[in-house]
């Protein structure tokens, strides 16, 4: 990512022009995490001027995708001063790209209502005609999504148990209910998603207890399903829109790829968690949001991932899991609590 320092002869000393330099570039560096991945590296500029004898004022621009981010300061002490500007820069671009990162999401929702909206009556069909290799090929393109769900199941409730389980074949059975019980669905196609997801987290919760009385198998169940998890690195483009976007057989992503997890915070609590974030080491933080979400009883972290992972509404997941809403929505803000509470330790 390049800067550059405009007026700097406005600095007498050389010394202390480079002394700014030296900030600006780590200062720099440190954006340049925070974007990374981002479809355009953006210019930093810092603008230098005298406002009296012995102050001055210095100000730190770059644009974003979706806004600009600019702010100034003002003192007598040129490195002081570049430092708060560049740390309130560091809170403004946290905080724009959860912003721009959860536009995202509402985007990809609805462009999948409309998906299914679109293809619905082919599903029927196929159904219909009990055409059903093509029935679960459509309805694959349509929830990717589902196939990462069911490896989160196996992650989340299979610590410890050794069965003889096949991602395949689990994944095989779960499209086989779906087309089954396809004539329960719901009639509203953009209520599909949440019927789908309760039909697959029954399905496995039979497939385990069947697998259960079985012979063991050779390797842990999570370990398994965690293997296949890790295989997934994230990749990124840009769409039509110049929006950064995740190709959509990688959605769903395990909290230590250190991606999404600053979104979580950044949520009731925007201005004053922001202040907090950058304070601290990314990586730093990304693991203690990665060790509470392990420290979870499954089945708050399935409602937990449900709502960040699969952007399921409350009413979505209690559809799901055959909770209340109340119940759904109070498990995600105690997790959400509990984040910031270590969080603020760190502080």
């Amino acid at each position: 990512m390049k800067y550059i320092i405009h007026r700097k002869e406005l600095l007498e000393s050389e010394g202390v022009r480079q002394k700014l330099e030296k900030i600006a570039a780590e200062k720099v560096k440190k954006i340049e995490k925070l974007l990374k991945g981002y479809p355009k590296s953006p210019l930093v500029e810092i603008f230098i001027s005298k406002i009296s004898r012995d102050s001055y004022r210095m100000a730190v621009s770059l644009k974003l995708k979706s806004r600009l981010v600019y702010v100034d300061e003002k003192g007598r002490d040129p490195e002081d001063i570049l430092k708060k500007a560049f740390d309130k820069v560091l809170t403004e671009v946290k905080k724009t790209r959860a912003r721009e990162r959860k536009e995202y999401y509402y985007k990809r929702k609805n462009r999948r209502a409309e998906d299914f909206t679109r293809y619905a009556y082919k599903l029927d069909e196929y159904y219909e005609e009990k055409e059903r290799e093509q029935f679960e090929q459509l309805l694959g393109q349509l929830l990717p999504h589902i196939r990462n769900y069911v490896l989160r199941y196996m992650k989340l409730y299979g610590k410890g148990k050794h069965l003889v389980l096949d991602i395949k074949d689990v994944m095989d059975e779960v499209m086989s209910e779906l087309y089954n019980r396809y004539e329960e669905r719901p009639k509203n196609p953009a209520n599909i998603s949440a019927w789908c997801y309760k039909i697959a987290y029954r399905t496995m919760q039979k497939i385990f207890a069947d697998k259960s009385e079985e012979s063991s198998g050779d390797m842990d169940v999570a370990k398994l399903a965690r293997k296949e998890l890790d295989v997934m690195n994230e990749r990124y483009t840009v769409d039509g829109d110049g929006d950064y976007i995740m190709f959509e057989e990688l959605d769903d992503i395990s909290y230590r790829n250190y991606k999404f997890s600053d979104e979580i915070v950044l949520n009731e609590n925007l201005e004053e968690d922001a202040e907090v974030l950058h304070e601290i080491e990314d990586r730093e933080f990304h693991d203690l949001v990665a060790d509470v979400l392990e420290g979870l009883p499954a089945e708050q972290r399935q409602v937990f991932e449900h709502y960040w992972l699969d952007e399921m509404t409350e009413e979505e997941i209690a559809e799901a899991t055959g909770k209340s809403k109340a119940e759904i929505a109070a498990l995600i803000r105690e997790t959400g609590s509990r984040i910031r509470e270590e969080l603020e330790k760190l502080h």
